[in-house]
This record gives C-alpha cells, structure tokens and sequence, in this order.
C-alpha cells in the first residue's frame, strides 16, 4: 500500500489550467510588444528616403523661382532643420505604429516552448483547454503542461538577432543631401529680383520704367519777326513829301 506522499498531484481542471497558461503568458507578451517599440524607435533602416525629401524639393524650387527672379535661399541653419524634419516624423510614425502591435497569448507561449525546448505542449493545452468536452488524450496534455508552469514561471525568452542595419544607404543619402543643399544655396535669381521679394521688387521695377519722367520745358522762343512797312496812302505821302520840303 502507498504512502499519501506517493500520490500524484490531482488533476486541475481544464479552466484552471487555461487560466494559468494565461496568466504565464501576459508578461512575456508585454514584454516583446515593449521591446519591439524600442527597438523600432532605435532601428535607423528606411531613413534615407527622408532624409533626401526636402533637399531635392528644394534644389528644384529654388531653381524655378530663379528664373522668375524670386529668391529662395535660406540660412544653414534653417536649411538643416528642414532637412531632419521629415527624418523625425517617420521615426515617430513607425513608432506609433510600433505601439499598435499586440502579443497573443499563443504567440507568447509558442516563444516560451521554444526558449524550455518544450515541443509545442503549452500551446496545444492552450488549445485542449478551449474543448467544452475534453478526450483522455486532451486531458493529458494539459496535465502534462500543469506540470510544467512551474518550470516556466518567471522565464522570459531571450530576445532574437536581428539583422544589423546596412549603413551605407543613410551615409550615401547624406552626402547627396548636402550636395542638393549647397547647389541650392548657389542658384542666383533673375537679374532685378530683391531676395525675399523678388517678384514685387520685379513689378515695382516695371511700373518706374512704363512712368513718364520729367521733362523739362526746353522749346527756345521763336524768332521775333521784324516789323512789316505800313503801306502809305497817296494822302500820307504828300505829308511825308510836304514836311521832307519844309525841313530842308
């Protein structure tokens, strides 16, 4: 006969057991979705797009206000904000999209047997645990892994390799960024375009020259005509006649 000591551990029931697997399960899955959002807001991959956006948008706005005569150039500093500016908002983008991921509990535990070497005898009573009618078979199994939560509590799996990031994308976009920038700072307007303004500064320039300007009058007086002989009457004659005599 036995001793009580030499009996095996009574059976928990198939809830039991599904709410144990679960509870196992929650602070791996917290874990990973915590680890992912790192590692997404760390991860520098697919930062070179970005990083060339607004040099070459400006490079080439630049180049067509010039030849209206409107002036774009901006200060470096101004320049090298705008530049990291839309970098920054996909670092945040993949990292809210980072936060949305959700672990199932499946997905935890399947990292646990991998990590225990387990075979696949969380995940399948997690699975039995669900049958409103369990087989022998099922019911095993579950005790099986009821067996084995004690093993596993407290155990996280250790965190995958992942592939190192390729650098030379982010290096080359870079420099070509740079390059777009300095090109940009180089382009020269129109002439008679006034930089921050140029196209007001061109219409003002238009409108003084369609003005009239001021002439001043230099028409010269017209010769003074000399006075034209009166015709003398035959009357005015003899008293010119008469008063030559009288003189003599």
């Amino acid at each position: 006969m036995s001793a009580p000591n030499d009996r095996a551990p009574e059976r928990r029931a198939p809830q039991e057991v599904r709410a144990q697997l679960e509870q196992l399960a929650r602070p791996i899955a917290a874990d990973i979705e915590e680890r992912h959002v790192r590692d997404e807001g760390r991860a520098l991959r697919g930062l070179a797009a970005p990083l060339v956006a607004f040099p070459a948008a400006y490079l080439v706005l630049t180049w067509l206000f010039a030849l209206v005569g409107v002036d774009l150039r901006l200060s470096w500093a101004l320049l090298l904000l705008l530049t990291v500016f839309p970098v920054a908002l996909r670092i945040r983008a993949r990292t809210q999209a980072a936060r949305a991921l959700r672990v199932r509990d499946l997905q935890a535990l399947r990292l646990l047997e991998d990590e225990l070497e387990l075979s696949g005898r969380l995940t399948a009573a997690h699975d039995f645990s669900s049958e409103r009618e369990p087989d022998g078979f099922m019911l095993a199994a579950m005790h099986d892994a009821d067996r084995r939560l004690q093993a596993a509590q407290g155990r996280k799996p250790r965190p995958r390799q992942t592939e190192s990031d390729n650098a030379a994308p982010r290096w080359l976009a870079s420099v070509a960024a740079l390059v777009m920038l300095y090109l940009a700072t180089q382009i020269t307007p129109a002439p008679g375009a006034v930089a921050g303004g140029g196209g007001e500064g061109r219409a003002a320039q238009v409108a003084a020259a369609d003005e009239p300007k001021d002439v001043e009058d230099t028409a010269t007086p017209t010769d003074e005509q000399p006075p034209v002989a009166e015709p003398r009457t035959p009357r005015r004659a003899e008293q010119d006649a008469g008063d030559s005599s009288a003189g003599e």
